[in-house]
């Protein structure tokens, strides 16, 4: 792996970041189904975002083959991990409409697992 591909590191924390945090905002908006007020905060949160890793993408100048391959495979299991931690919440009734609201966020939570576990394996192999 090249020293350019440390900066995958900082795209998988990033979307890890974006899940938890986007989740945060839904869940602690004031009304179920979130507010005018929360939906705008997290527009606002996720185009941040969006520029942040645009500009982060720029500086990636030549990443290698190992590196593109190891963070498009964080991404699979990130995918189908979080479908998993998704699905169970939903089917066992941890996201219904009678359970606290920060239930999501704990889900989000466990779903970045791998995510987080890709960004240090990427970090130590730089």
């Amino acid at each position: 792996m090249r020293r350019a591909d440390h900066l995958f590191r900082w795209f998988l924390l990033g979307i890890a970041g974006a899940y938890v945090g986007s989740s945060a905002i839904i869940s602690f908006s004031p009304r179920p189904g979130g507010s005018t007020v929360a939906w705008f905060a997290l527009l606002v949160f996720l185009l941040g975002f969006v520029v942040a890793f645009t500009v982060l993408g720029m500086r990636i100048r030549a990443y290698s083959r190992a590196g593109l391959g190891s963070f498009l495979a964080a991404l699979a299991v990130f995918w189908i991990w979080d479908s998993i931690v998704n699905g169970v919440s939903l089917v066992s009734g941890w996201w219904s409409p009678l359970e606290p609201s920060y239930h999501l966020v704990i889900s989000e939570a466990l779903g970045v697992i791998p995510l987080i576990i890709a960004a240090w394996w990427i970090g130590r192999r730089t």
